[in-house]
Parts: C-alpha cells; structure tokens; sequence
C-alpha cells in the first residue's frame, strides 16, 4: 500500500491537531452533499472549503462502496462526498 500524507489524503494542506480537537470533543457536523456533475477533489474542496473549516472524509458512490477522499481523484455524479464541519 502507497503511502498518502495529509494533505493528499484530504486534497489540502490539514492541519490535524485542530480536527482531533474537535472530533474528540464532539464538536464537528458529519455531513454528505450528493455531486451532481463530475469535478476533482482538489476543485470540491477549493469551492466548498471558501466560508467554512471542512475536513472531507469519504467518496461514497451510488453503490455504498467508499474511498477515502483523496487528491487526484474524480468525484463522479451521483457520488457523494462525506465530510465534518
């Protein structure tokens, strides 16, 4: 297995110190938002990361089988995206 540091694991620059706050503490959203036309990871991220901290988790396609979100993937429509906020 090829190794992915956090930045190409979460299609940025994550600092996890601020996350593991959080997630320990409960307090973060889970969230999914469905794709509805093809994009890359790096572009969902660059246009939904804007006005709020999101840490994108999982790609979850139409068929339940889950890929971590990653940098140099394509998120496919009716592909979902699972992310904290």
């Amino acid at each position: 297995m090829e190794h992915m540091d956090a930045s190409s694991l979460f299609a940025n620059k994550t600092d996890m110190v601020p996350w593991s706050y959080k997630i320990t503490t409960n307090n973060f959203e889970q969230k999914a938002e469905k794709i509805e036309k093809e994009i890359s990871t790096r572009n969902w991220f660059k246009n939904n990361a804007k006005n709020k901290d999101i840490l994108p988790i999982l790609i979850l396609d139409e068929n339940g089988q889950k890929r971590p979100f990653h940098y140099k993937d394509i998120i496919k429509p009716k592909e979902s995206v699972v992310y904290l906020q």
